[in-house]
């Protein structure tokens, strides 16, 4: 009795066991027949940097950027909600405005875990999920990562390797592929920040620099989007592979904007993106240019329903803003038109934003919005301007109030929508503010900085600032400049940098006071040490004073590891400051002269 209920048991198991192997092996054949997702996001990558004709024209075979172009679906007017990459991200994963998704900065705040992914979705319908960042402005900590299996990113950051380049990215990537997905479809995002950091020099396949600059990086991406490509064809991926390239915004700007610095610069040359979509099977639609305005919101719509599935609608807080899914406009029988066709009151308006001051600055009020309607684009300001950039695309004059045009998009969106975001008084950036962050970033730039410490007085005299002071100084001291940092001393109450520029210029000094400062003078008490605030000074002057040989290496240890987290801090805050501080930091090193530097301009051999 009891050997006969064992055998039922067995057998129920064994029959158990055979009807899963079955379901799984049915939905493994059912997965292995869905095309796979590929989303290649490149940040500062905009439509005016990457011209597909152009490359037909005069490019060799076998490129990256001409074999996409050739075999793509082009959307020449598809703008990005956001010219921080986090949000603009968070929309294509989404399918939501930032207004929606609620993730507003690359910095400080996180994706809500409520709202779904399309990675999520993936995961559900079988796809093997990856999510390759290559540093910059996209990390795990913002939330990204939902629904993705694997989410890699650079996790040891030095001041020689800030990023992984492309190439590194599309090796991962590859390597993923081939060891974790094993014939599975599967639905990955490629993230390339590598046209931020120009300041860094790549190699070519034959060992070769790159130029150290914007065109030397695009090379390098090109260069290692070819050998991409040609490893997915060669693994029979490229025909069973939906590829979208994107270029989440406009590369970054030196000089300054007509209406504000970059990061918070909503013209057409820096929201205008690349999108290119290159379909599993080849080119089968009617067209391969699309002309109208589209959102990146829009692609996110168009994941969602390649993988069987809707955004939430519950989601959707703003259902006047455009959002349409790119599939609709390539399968038959809809016809592209060009944007300048579409009636104004057939179009939907494209909210575009910026919150990097909130993020940056701790200044709500210097938040940008704006709106694209057709032609026509306002920024979501108290007193409206609106512009036709048809006629007039740089925005430089607005159109008449009087016009139809002015009072249909004022009346129907610029005034709504300033109301459901309870903005009040929405101001630029002030005129100091752009010359400092552009005086700033020239200074790690140029080699003769003669003209820089000119201006830089110059600016000095006129707005009295602080900060402004602390990042000549800064420059004083590394150039050995005594005189103005003595100068910039006595101006603005820094006896530290008096001190040390007369003690260099060899002239009479007054002792200095303080808990750290005091140890400038040549008697200070040993016992006061404890009472100096500065972690990396006071390190410093335990290893300096430390009489005990065990106590001596224990402190040089701690000596330099704080030394070296701030120089990799500071070379962070410093690469940061290139690109307008657009990239998260976990500490943020002012430039300005260090405690240490000050005292070892004095007492270089200690």
């Amino acid at each position: 009795m009891i050997k006969a209920m064992f055998f039922r048991c067995d057998m129920l198991k064994g029959i158990s066991l055979v009807i899963l192997m079955l379901v799984l092996t049915s939905c493994g054949l059912k997965n292995t027949s869905s095309p796979s997702v590929l989303v290649i996001a490149v940040s500062s990558l905009g439509f005016q940097d990457f011209n597909c004709q152009d490359l037909v024209n005069s490019r060799k075979k076998g490129k990256g950027f001409l074999t996409l172009c050739q075999e793509s679906v082009r959307f020449t007017h598809v703008y990005t909600p956001s010219v921080l990459t986090a949000p603009a991200m968070a929309s294509i994963l989404t399918g939501l405005y930032p207004i929606e998704h609620q993730l507003h900065f690359n910095g400080s705040t996180f994706l809500p875990a409520k709202i779904p992914l399309v990675s999520e979705v993936a995961v559900q319908k079988g796809y093997r999920t990856a999510f390759f960042s290559g540093g910059g402005a996209l990390w795990r900590h913002q939330g990204l990562a939902q629904g993705f299996e694997l989410f890699e990113e650079p996790r040891k950051i030095s001041e020689s390797q800030m990023y992984f380049s492309a190439g590194n990215v599309f090796e991962r990537f590859l390597q993923w592929e081939k060891k974790e997905v094993h014939g599975r479809p599967f639905f990955s995002v490629l993230y390339l920040p590598n046209l931020e950091f120009i300041q860094f020099s790549t190699q070519n396949e034959f060992g070769e620099l790159r130029a150290r600059s914007y065109e030397g990086q695009l090379e390098e991406l090109e260069d290692s989007l070819g050998v991409l490509i040609r490893s997915l064809k060669k693994r029979g991926l490229w025909q069973k592979t939906h590829i979208f390239f994107v270029g989440i915004q406009g590369r970054i700007q030196d000089g300054t904007s007509l209406y504000n610095l970059d990061p918070l610069n909503l013209h057409i040359r820096k929201t205008q993106s690349v999108l290119l979509f290159k379909p599993a099977k080849g080119l089968s639609f009617k067209t391969q240019r699309v002309d109208e305005n589209l959102s990146l919101v829009g692609l996110g719509q168009t994941l969602f329903r390649l993988l069987g599935a809707e955004v939430d609608s519950h989601e959707i807080l703003f259902p006047h803003l455009k959002r349409r899914n790119f599939l609709d406009m390539l399968n038959s029988p809809y016809e592209s038109r060009p944007f300048e066709s579409v009636s104004l009151y057939e179009e939907s308006p494209i909210l575009l934003e910026s919150r990097w001051s909130s993020w940056q600055r701790k200044k709500k009020e210097e938040d940008v919005f704006a709106i694209k309607l057709g032609p026509l684009f306002s920024f979501l300001k108290e007193n409206p301007e609106v512009f036709h950039l048809t006629k007039d695309p740089q925005g430089l004059f607005p159109i008449e109030a009087s016009s139809q045009e002015y009072k249909y998009i004022v009346n129907q969106y610029v005034l709504p929508l300033r109301e459901k975001l309870s903005l009040k008084r929405m101001r630029f950036l002030s005129d100091f503010e752009k010359i400092y962050y552009f005086l700033r970033k020239r200074l790690f730039l140029e080699k003769n900085l003669e003209s820089w410490f000119h201006e830089g007085q110059s600016y000095l005299k006129v707005y009295k600032s602080k900060k402004l002071a602390s990042l000549i100084a800064y420059a004083a001291l590394r150039e050995k400049r005594w005189s103005t940092l003595e100068s910039l001393g006595m101006q603005f109450s820094r006896p530290e940098w008096v001190f040390v520029a007369r003690k260099r210029l060899k002239k009479k000094t007054k002792p200095l006071r303080g808990a750290c400062l005091g140890f400038f003078n040549k008697h200070y008490r040993r016992r006061l040490i404890s009472k100096c605030k500065d972690p990396l000074f006071r390190s410093f002057l335990l290893w300096k004073m430390a009489k005990k040989e065990d106590y001596k290496k224990r402190y040089h240890s701690l000596f330099l590891k704080r030394r070296n987290q701030f120089l990799l801090q500071r070379t962070i805050s410093i690469n940061n400051a290139l690109v307008y501080d657009i990239w998260p930091q976990q500490q943020n090193v002012e430039v300005e002269p260090s405690l240490l530097e000050l005292y070892r301009a004095i007492f270089p051999s200690s």
